[in-house]
């Protein structure tokens, strides 16, 4: 009776698993074109997972993002990132020049910030040279941007893991937490066993953390403020803070407390997953991959040393339509694979994405 009775729930969780993962995995969703026709390919040296608007240009933190994320314990041989400038009118590009760089840690980065517009937050995965640190960088513009680094703020050992930040005051950001499955100090794991527990947490826990982070000298101290399947860009408006989680496909929406907590009062869904988040004209915009089984295919392709899965993907825009966040989309593309992010500057929409040696260039259409 007993074993009947656990091949009854056996067989019910397989199904629920199935059904989830199914859901999940969106394969049958259509992918089709919408305003790319005017678009065009901006070179870059390198990949960069994130972009801010600055002046009349653009500007990125590229990384060795293969080694980095897609290779199993390669982030000792990571090549080292750098800042760049690209004008999407122009569509010139150059690295910025940087002064007073450390040699005792190394520059890999993430999610960047512009801060009031003038001092950039760079999230560096410096793993055994570093761990997990935000590196703060003063620009300026005469002929070309140049960077000074003013200092970094250390977060902790959990390497690998935090993905977003957005600076709320002079010693406070947030930052988030896409995996609670820290690397190790030599790289991202892809065994089998740290594949499977990763990908389950994420799955089934609502465990990932959005945290709140006060600025000590030169030390962050951090609390968790909300937790999601995978939290991932973060922005705001006022006393309005956004994460996007990409599991979940949409963007949470809370009011910021005086004390930094954090109240939830909506939540915006959208076609695909949501990355990073910029704001423009007080609306939020935010690019992604079109379904999740194209990144289970892309890992795949990357593991076996194959030509990688192409990844489409979308921009969208979230407005406050006089009663309620909504959101729609505005491009979606098959040019550039693996979308992560998008800003805004002159009318043009600059893409950028983790597969891609480009940037993809689009008129800002209504």
């Amino acid at each position: 009776m007993i074993s009947k009775i656990i091949f009854i729930l056996s067989g019910i969780l397989w199904a629920y698993i199935s059904y989830h993962f199914y859901g999940l995995m969106e394969f049958s969703k259509v992918f089709t074109p919408k305003n790319i026709e005017k678009c065009e390919k901006l070179e870059i040296e390198m990949t960069s997972e994130d972009l801010e608007t600055y002046g009349d240009w653009v500007i990125g933190a590229s990384g060795d993002i293969s080694s980095l994320f897609f290779k199993h314990l390669q982030a000792n041989n990571a090549i080292p990132g750098f800042l760049f400038a690209a004008n999407p009118v122009t569509m010139e590009y150059y690295r910025i020049k940087t002064y007073n760089l450390p040699n005792d840690l190394v520059f890999n980065p993430h999610g960047i910030f512009l801060y009031k517009n003038s001092t950039l937050y760079v999230i560096s995965h410096s793993y055994s040279k570093g761990g997990e640190r935000v590196f703060v960088f003063s620009l300026k513009e005469d002929k070309k941007i140049e960077a000074v680094y003013e200092k970094s703020i250390y977060i902790d050992d959990q390497y690998g893991v935090h993905n977003s930040l957005a600076v709320i005051a002079d010693d406070y950001f947030y930052i988030s937490e896409f995996s609670s499955i820290p690397d190790t100090l030599e790289g991202r794991s892809f065994s089998t066993t740290t594949d499977i527990k990763r990908n389950l947490i994420s799955l089934f826990r609502q465990g990932q953390k959005l945290k709140g982070c006060k600025i000590v000298d030169n030390n962050a101290t951090c609390e968790e403020k909300y937790y999601g399947y995978m939290p991932n860009g973060i922005a705001y408006i006022d006393q309005t803070l956004f994460l996007a989680d990409s599991l979940t496909k949409d963007i949470k929406v809370f009011t910021i407390q005086e004390n930094y907590d954090l109240s939830l009062i909506s939540s915006v869904k959208l076609f695909h997953a949501p990355d990073n988040l910029r704001i423009y004209n007080r609306e939020i915009y935010t690019s992604g991959i079109h379904k999740s089984w194209d990144m289970v295919m892309f890992l795949h392709t990357s593991k076996k040393n194959k030509k990688l899965h192409f990844i489409p993907g979308h921009v969208s825009k979230i407005y406050y339509n006089g009663s309620e966040w909504v959101s729609s989309i505005v491009i979606s593309e098959d040019i550039l694979s693996f979308p992560t992010t998008c800003a805004i500057n002159q009318n043009k929409i600059v893409i950028t994405g983790l597969a891609e040696n480009y940037l993809l260039v689009c008129p800002l259409t209504s």
